[in-house]
């Protein structure tokens, strides 16, 4: 190789991100097929559809596009049309 240290540092830091990639596509191939479960901490779905805003899940269509909204949206994010 060469002379210079930079080319060893650049070596050693590529080798360093091949293992950190391969460990981190194991961990994430590993929760994907379930043989590990999500942290607690993370963001379930299903938890906030049972809270008291019912209301906020619901579909409502635009009577200009037809575009499935949030019952919560003033205007519609296909055609941006105030709603009704």
């Amino acid at each position: 190789m060469h002379n210079n240290p930079m080319y060893e540092w650049l070596f050693i830091l590529g080798i360093l991100f091949v293992v950190l990639s391969i460990i981190q596509s194991v961990y994430h191939l590993r929760t994907l097929i379930g043989l590990k479960k999500p942290e607690e901490s993370s963001i379930n779905i299903q938890n906030l559809k049972d809270d008291d805003n019912d209301d906020i899940w619901k579909n409502v269509y635009c009577p200009y596009c037809g575009n499935s909204l949030n019952s919560d949206f003033l205007f519609c994010n296909k055609c941006g049309k105030k709603l009704p």
